[in-house]
């Protein structure tokens, strides 16, 4: 997997996987919170459900070469909310294939942006369960780490 930007008349043209975009028109990560069943630790999400395939549809269905999807947790430490979708376990490889088939259906491409919100975890702070490298606070909500 590469993706290459070049520079030509002004005009940056990418490539991304090893295929020229329908267009260089980019819908970038948004995050909706549409994943499916609340924290991170339970057995059943946050999993990509029916609302966020719905949502992910439409922004495909708008003509953007290439979907970039919602931060997505990379560990159930580093969540940002209890409805970010998740890639930490196989369990959710299923919904992510539908997230990806529900984009190449339209004809369009998929990136996956990986996430891990540290100390930047507004829902984990409060709970005093984020994680970090180090003990500073967090420069947006002037808190620190738990752990």
């Amino acid at each position: 997997m590469s993706t290459a930007i070049s520079i030509r008349k002004g005009k940056a043209h990418a490539r991304a996987f090893n295929a020229t975009d329908k267009n260089q028109v980019y819908g970038v990560g948004q995050s909706c919170g549409h994943a499916a069943d609340g924290h991170p630790t339970g057995q059943q999400g946050p999993t990509v459900g029916d609302a966020l395939l719905a949502y992910i549809k439409r922004r495909a269905q708008g003509g953007a070469g290439l979907i970039i999807t919602e931060v997505t947790a990379v560990h159930p430490s580093g969540t940002a909310s209890p409805k970010q979708p998740a890639a930490y376990e196989d369990r959710f490889i299923p919904g992510l294939k539908k997230l990806a088939d529900c984009v190449h259906q339209v004809g369009g491409k998929v990136a996956m942006q990986l996430h891990h919100a540290g100390r930047e975890s507004y829902y984990l702070l409060q709970k005093a369960e984020a994680i970090a490298p180090s003990a500073i606070p967090s420069p947006c909500f002037a808190s620190r780490p738990g752990r």
